[in-house]
């Protein structure tokens, strides 16, 4: 069994690795399966020995990394495309920009303060479509935030613990 600081150069289903899904937990084979499991986020992994490739089973679209003897890196055509880029921006920007617009276009008083409502307003809109932005890119790479949290919480206290251990 292989640590996760000695990564392994060659590509097998007996070592860990780290998951490329969570960045915490580590991957290891199945037994009796070409698969990869995560002790952490419960992803499991296709894996290609040949190719050191790995695809995430049961997702929507095929999500692959691909080993390069130290870390999984992704291909650069996977995931969201540019035209789903620019709708999300689109979607952040457009509805604040309208409604910032119109608060200084029509104002109760010409020529005095802006009124602070239309401002609240906007800065809601933009929080909101931004949550919304983030729940669907969440969902599409089906990311756990309570186990990333969990799995950033042990790794402080074990970094925490270590550091108190060998800094005396």
């Amino acid at each position: 069994m292989t640590s996760s600081t000695n990564a392994p150069q060659h590509f097998s289903l007996n070592d860990v690795y780290h998951c490329p899904v969570c960045r915490f937990g580590q991957i290891s084979g199945l037994p009796l399966m070409d698969a990869l499991a995560c002790n952490l986020c419960s992803h499991i992994f296709l894996a290609d020995d040949a190719c050191k490739l790995l695809t995430l089973a049961g997702h929507l679209s095929p999500l692959t990394w691909q080993w390069d003897g130290r870390t999984w890196r992704a291909p650069h055509t996977q995931g969201l495309g540019w035209a789903d880029r620019l709708a999300a921006i689109a979607l952040l920007i457009l509805p604040t920009a309208l409604i910032l617009l119109t608060a200084y276009a029509f104002r109760p008083v010409p020529n005095g303060p802006p009124d602070p409502f239309p401002l609240f307003w906007a800065a809601l809109t933009f929080a909101c479509h931004l949550f919304g932005i983030l729940g669907i890119l969440i969902s599409y790479y089906q990311f756990s935030i309570p186990s990333y949290l969990r799995a950033v919480r042990r790794h402080l206290q074990n970094r925490f613990v270590w550091d108190r251990r060998y800094s005396s």
